[in-house]
């Protein structure tokens, strides 16, 4: 046990890494954590998290490794078509990593705002140091005194979320949802976002945020199936211009 304290850092992860010793061997973290190495902090660091929570690891394949390479050429395209490049952070050397090719904000999920995962506090400080805009998504709750706090350098801006893949658009409590300017939204299609951006018109808010996942139309991956297509992306975006032109506020 204190090998794999030493390994996986100095922070206080006790309960973790017995959760993950009930789930494997010494020998077989320690072999699956050097087998992805070589890949850079991204993918040791998304090992790590796998095992201290105590997940057994579905998706081994080379392609769905999240890579240094593969993100610095992530970060590149977007620079070269003009799309800001960001990500959700769960490590503190992820916010090094990330650091280190200069984007420009970062994102705080919603399991992380709980406090639940090892490194959640660590990570939330990190991002603090770096000053940078600051979205954060409260779908599972959280002490968001405690975070604005540790971020008060960073411009923030929170969202209403609601963590379950697919959200039932009726699940939605729109009062509560009108007190956020972001929107993290999980339904499928774009409906949700379009009611969202109405009532923030009518309210006469300068400017809103929304999050979707998309998905390439053959995609396999964990969250495909609450996922939107690129097509469905480019409907939303440009039915949310039109919406930006109207002049409703107050009706």
């Amino acid at each position: 046990k204190d090998e794999i304290k030493s390994f996986f850092g100095a922070y206080n992860l006790n309960v973790f890494i017995d959760k993950a010793l009930k789930q494997y061997s010494v020998d077989f973290i320690k072999a699956r954590i050097n087998n992805v190495r070589g890949h850079g902090i991204p993918a040791i660091g998304n090992s790590k998290m796998f095992f201290l929570n105590g997940i057994k690891q579905k998706y081994n394949d080379e392609n769905l490794i999240t890579t240094s390479k593969k993100i610095i050429a992530y970060k590149k395209y977007c620079d070269s078509i003009g799309i800001e490049f960001f990500a959700s952070v769960f490590y503190p050397e992820a916010v090094e990593f990330l650091e280190s090719i200069k984007v420009k904000r970062y994102k705080i999920a919603s399991r992380t705002c709980t406090l639940k995962d090892p490194y959640s506090i660590e990570t939330i400080e990190k991002i603090g140091i770096t000053k940078k805009p600051t979205i954060i998504s409260m779908g599972m709750g959280g002490n968001k005194k405690m975070i604005k706090q540790k971020i008060s350098n960073n411009k923030d801006l929170f969202c209403y979320c609601i963590s379950k893949y697919p959200t039932k658009i009726s699940e939605i409590n729109w009062k509560k949802a009108m007190e956020y300017n972001g929107f993290s939204d999980h339904t499928l299609g774009f409906t949700a976002p379009i009611i969202f951006s109405v009532l923030h018109k009518q309210k006469g808010t300068k400017k809103i945020f929304i999050e979707k996942h998309v998905k390439n139309k053959n995609s396999k991956g964990p969250d495909a199936s609450s996922s939107m297509t690129t097509e469905e992306l480019t409907k939303m975006i440009s039915t949310i211009r039109n919406i930006e032109k109207l002049s409703i506020k107050n009706i």
